[in-house]
């Protein structure tokens, strides 16, 4: 039994010799292709693009993995592969780090907004030989010409990262800070010169060139232009001395503006007594810088006026006084709306302030007459024709129809013309702009003075800027009346 167990365990071992003798090679192998099968992912990634983001410098998905051991190699092999379906976060972020920074650094430039196309807001000009575009205003010029520069504000300061054309006026203040804001912007200083009645460029700085605080003119704007608009800089660096330059759609200058005081027993009867009309509020002559009288020959400014107005709850009252030596109205009734073109006077009222936001947006009659389809604006004539008849004529205004009362008169001795008429509230003004005659209320009203005859050129005198009247009937020209 004993030599049968010894026989049996010699067996057993003997199996166990030959048993491992027979397989020696399988761990070996295990342990080597491992490393093997690895080596063949990691060069296909190798043999893609190199711009791919270099796989061997991105940590690889198997270390998200406690990693496994060798015993499970072919899983390890085949997680690169998901590298391609994956937008590989880490390299693409990490090459443009130094472009957002510059971008957070140096925001993207923004243009700004013109002011709309109906209501633009511009400043044009006209070289010194076109004396028939200057006068008046410079009637034949639009926003889009090239004498002209579009503006995305009036009276609001430059904004880092924003490139506008902007204008400037006393009502802004007395100066641009331009320290730092206006790095980027030329900017060009235009004056009123009383001498000629133009506007005329009196200063220009280059872009970057304006460190210091720049004045703005009593009597002129400023005018403020981004580097980025770069065919308005070369177009206004381009301009002459002698060039006259006009702003549309905002105001230069208020010394216009006017306030007047209730009236007491008027008489409209042809005789413009100044103690029946409470306030004097314009003296019309030559040597006063709110009038121009650039359409008369030079040193023959023969005419002169005074404007007095009054109001009561129902009324405006206007009497002018016209002192000329010579007077000439052929026109009759039938004819009336071509009194202009002889001695007469215009009138223009309207139903708000000059200055509102109704007619900033509606301010451009040629192209835009909301304002007089709505009866916000009016505008009346009135003369003494050569058979001392009185006429009136309504050129703008719905209707095209008065109530007013009106005298006008002739003293060939004193070469004196007077001008009255009163004005029902009633009539001006419609839908949410009215007039109640009451005290404080803001509204506008214009005269101008026309002269000319049948042997003579027709010429005028008009408030500062055309008045609202000559010109483009820029109603933002219009002198602001506040009754108090």
């Amino acid at each position: 039994m004993k030599k049968l167990l010894i026989a049996l365990l010699a067996l057993t071992v003997l199996f166990a010799l030959c048993l491992s003798a027979c397989t020696p090679s399988t761990p070996a192998e295990s342990s080597q292709e491992a490393p093997q099968s690895n080596a063949e992912p990691a060069s296909e990634p190798a043999s893609e693009p190199a711009s791919e983001t270099e796989p061997a410098s991105e940590p690889e998905p198997e270390s998200s993995e406690p990693e496994p051991e060798s015993s499970e190699p072919e899983p390890e092999s085949s997680e690169p592969e998901p590298e391609s379906s994956e937008p590989e976060p880490e390299s693409s972020d990490a090459e443009p780090v130094s472009e957002d920074t510059s971008v957070d650094e140096k925001p993207e430039l923004q243009i700004a907004d013109f002011i709309s196309t109906t209501s633009a807001a511009y400043v044009a000009w006209s070289t010194g030989t076109q004396s028939t575009l200057a006068k008046g205003g410079i009637v034949g010029v639009r926003s889009m010409d090239a004498t002209s520069v579009r503006l995305t504000a009036v009276n609001e300061g430059a904004v880092d990262g924003i490139a506008s054309v902007l204008a400037f006026n006393r009502d802004y203040g007395k100066t641009i800070k331009s320290k730092g804001s206006y790095e980027d912007y030329a900017v060009y200083v235009i004056e009123y010169n009383d001498s000629n009645w133009h506007y005329e460029m009196t200063k220009s700085y280059a872009v970057g060139k304006a460190t210091s605080d720049i004045k703005i003119p009593g009597d002129g704007f400023v005018v403020a232009v981004h580097k980025y608009f770069e065919n308005y800089i070369k177009a206004l660096d381009g301009t002459e001395k002698t060039d006259v330059f006009y702003p549309h759609g905002f105001r230069a200058n208020s010394d216009v503006d006017s306030a007047i005081k209730t009236a007491k027993n008027v008489v409209i009867d042809g005789i413009v007594d100044k103690d029946e009309y409470p306030t004097l509020v314009w003296e019309i002559e030559p040597d006063n810088p709110i009038c121009s009288y650039e359409q008369f020959p030079e040193n023959d400014y023969y005419s002169t006026a005074k404007v007095y107005m009054g109001y009561d709850s129902d009324y405006l009252y206007l009497g002018v006084v016209v002192s000329s030596p010579n007077h000439s109205c052929p026109a009759v009734q039938s004819n009336a709306s071509g009194m202009w073109q002889y001695e007469s006077i215009q009138v223009n009222v309207t139903s708000t302030s000059p200055m509102s936001d109704y007619i900033s947006a509606h301010w451009d009659n040629v192209i835009d007459n909301q304002a007089t389809s709505d009866n916000v604006v009016r505008q009346y004539g009135f003369c003494v024709n050569d058979n001392d008849e009185s006429l009136t004529f309504v050129w703008m205004g719905n209707p095209a129809t008065t109530s007013a009362e009106y005298k006008c008169t002739r003293d060939d001795a004193n070469q004196k013309t007077y001008y009255e008429a009163k004005i029902p509230w009633s009539e001006i003004g419609g839908g949410d702009y009215t007039i109640s005659g009451k005290k404080g209320e803001d509204l506008g009203v214009s005269v101008s003075i026309n002269s000319g005859s049948a042997t003579k050129t027709f010429m005028n005198i008009y408030l500062r800027d055309g008045g609202g009247i000559i010109g483009l009937n820029d109603w933002t020209k219009v002198p602001v009346i506040t009754l108090s």
